[in-house]
Formats: C-alpha cells, structure tokens, sequence
C-alpha cells in the first residue's frame, strides 16, 4: 500500500480549545440553543462565537464551517456522521447540485437562479438531502458529503486541490 500523496495545501489555522470544542458540538449537530443550555450561556453569545470561529477558519459562510473543520483535520469524519447511512449514498443529480450550492456558501435562492428552478423546488430538494444523509442541517450535510465523497474538497473552496477528503487526510473513506 502506498502512502497518500500530499497536496499543496494552506495552513490549518490555530484555534482555541472553546473554538475546537464549538465545532465538534456544531458537527455532532447541536443547535445553538443545545450548546448555550450545555455552556451556560446565552445563544446570542453561541452566534458570536460561532461568527468567530468561521472567520478562525475563513469560512465564506456558516455552511463551510464544518467542513473546513474536517478538512483541517480538527474533526474526524465519525465526529460528523451521528447517524450512519446505507453505503453507497445515492443523490439525484439535482439533489448533488443542491448541495455543491450549499458547499459553496450559497443559499436556496442563489441555488434557484443557478439551476433553473423555483425556489420551493430547491427546498423541496434540500429537504430530501438532508433525510437522505441523515443530516440535522445544512453544514452538517456539507461535511456529510465530504464524507461519503459525494464532494471534493474543491466544491468547498475553488482554491482547495480537486481531491477527495480521504485523499487529503489519509484516513480511510467512510464506509
């Protein structure tokens, strides 16, 4: 077996342990009300941490917190499958589409223009992908595609290595 070929790739950034501690908590998929209840704290304060957190990491948007968080290895898949799926995940076309949107950091509405469609047709959508991955939310799902390589890295950030997560990490696919 070889070993996996290292892609040039930026820096992780540093992050502090509460920073660390908020991702993994937002990639088991805690809501903001669950992790202010577990921190003592109120939500608003969860917001500006998470608001932290994704500049941390230079996340365009909330959505590409987690996977960033995967890809910079402070996650391990299992800390963002919570509900395992039947392997191989299968995704429509325009349910993959969907969510190559999300991975960017766009929402429904830049998904409808992009795609030709109504913007209830792309909630429609995104709905059935999240049952299908078993996803609580929209980053969550982003990560899950990460994870099950229904993404690569490059559907996250356009200057990240065509590659799949795996590939990067050097740790095995989900199975």
């Amino acid at each position: 077996m070889t070993a996996p070929t290292v892609h040039p790739f930026p820096s992780a950034p540093e992050l502090t342990e509460q920073q660390v501690r908020l991702l993994k908590w937002r990639a088991a998929g805690r809501t903001r009300t669950q992790i202010a209840r577990a921190t003592y704290t109120s939500e608003g304060r969860v917001t500006a941490y998470t608001a932290e957190l994704q500049a941390a990491l230079g996340a365009s948007s909330r959505t590409q917190v987690i996977a960033l968080g995967l890809i910079h290895q402070f996650l391990a898949p299992e800390d963002v499958i919570t509900c395992p799926v039947v392997q191989p995940v299968h995704l429509s076309p325009r349910q993959l589409q969907v969510l190559r949107t999300y991975a960017c950091g766009e929402g429904d509405p830049d998904a409808a223009l992009e795609l030709g469609v109504t913007y209830g047709t792309v909630r429609g959508y995104g709905s059935t992908l999240l049952q299908i991955l078993r996803a609580r939310d929209r980053p969550q799902a982003v990560a899950l595609g990460l994870v099950y390589e229904l993404l690569l890295l490059r559907d996250i950030d356009d200057r990240l290595p065509a590659i799949a997560l795996h590939a990067h990490t050097g740790q095995p696919a989900a199975t």
